[in-house]
């Protein structure tokens, strides 16, 4: 009885809207956190993170002597599950409504923080019977007699249940006017190794700073290239800019020779590549991912032109770009 009407007190005067994060709660969390409300250019992940720290902190607070031992011990652990959840990041996708809705477990077999719950204590059935039939349902519209047995134990009840279930945007494409709305400055690290290593250039590394407009990304470099001798080397500073994965950038080239003899000339450069995503989750587990350090990798066409020498190269690039704002994480 005393959850139960702690619960009702969190319920506040909330008018639930198809946009809601929570249909009890709707953006409270994120209001809470950020002193506003939710708009279209704030980041999905961090709206959804708002919402389970707020949960997570008034389930954890309230009082629970309605509740036995056993009770008490799966309320402790089935919480622990969803702090975990919390802090690992990783979220459903709603690939299939335009409007924001639950996501049971997603096509890349994701759950929802619901399902992980279920899926800590071990109960496959339970996720397997929801997901084929009330995917995309909130919790009340679910069969409770699939949930009851459980719930019984759980240390958790229905009311909380609902609390902690989110709604996920959907992957929809977002309208052209706010596509450019988003800048998110940005650096990068990164390695290279040459492929055609017959000039004598071997591998190179490089240091960026840049911004990112929507699919536009423009940017300056300075980098450093070595050759098989390790007496000669290229510094060389450029700027650039492309639209999406792709790109080309100009600039200025310093060739240092054997003795010590320094040669200007220019280095252009055309890449194609910056697979962020599929690659961001394969180094998911190193923890990099969840620290905002996202890896990408791409090709590379560089050409430098000296008064008596030329050197085109072809190269594969590691990079590790570092945001310096939320945005680049951003749905």
């Amino acid at each position: 009885m005393i959850r139960q009407l702690t619960i009702s007190l969190l319920i506040v005067s909330v008018c639930f809207s198809m946009q809601s994060i929570n249909k009890i709660i709707g953006n409270k969390g994120f209001e809470i956190k950020h002193g506003r409300s939710p708009n279209e250019y704030d980041n999905q992940k961090d709206e959804i993170i708002s919402h389970f720290e707020f949960v997570y902190d008034s389930l954890s607070n309230l009082k629970s002597e309605d509740l036995n031992n056993l009770q008490l011990t799966n309320r402790t652990k089935h919480l622990n599950s969803l702090k975990k959840y919390m802090t690992r990041g990783i979220f459903p996708l709603n690939n299939l409504y335009f409007d924001r809705v639950p996501v049971f477990v997603d096509e890349l077999n994701t759950h929802c923080a619901v399902a992980y719950i279920l899926k800590e204590d071990n109960q496959f059935e339970i996720i397997n019977n929801l997901q084929q039939n009330y995917n995309y349902n909130y919790v009340e519209d679910m069969n409770l007699d699939t949930l009851s047995f459980w719930l019984q134990n759980s240390g958790l009840s229905l009311d909380e249940l609902k609390l902690i279930q989110p709604t996920y945007p959907g992957q929809h494409p977002k309208p052209v006017s706010s596509l450019f709305s988003q800048i998110a400055p940005y650096i990068s690290l990164g390695t290279n190794i040459s492929l055609n290593n017959k000039n004598g250039i071997r591998w190179g590394y490089e240091i960026t700073g840049g911004i990112l407009a929507g699919p536009l990304h423009l940017k300056m470099s300075y980098g450093k290239k070595h050759f098989r001798n390790l007496t000669q080397f290229i510094n060389y500073y450029t700027f650039g800019g492309g639209l999406a994965i792709i790109g080309y950038e100009r600039g200025f080239a310093k060739l240092t020779d054997g003795q010590n003899k320094i040669i200007e000339g220019k280095r252009s450069n055309i890449y194609i590549g910056g697979l962020i995503y599929p690659i961001a989750v394969a180094w998911d587990i190193t923890g990099m991912v969840q620290a905002g350090i996202l890896p990408t990798n791409f090709y590379s066409r560089e050409k430098f032109v000296f008064s008596d020498t030329t050197y085109v190269n072809h190269n594969i690039w590691q990079k590790f770009a570092i945001p310096m704002t939320d945005c680049l994480m951003c749905n």
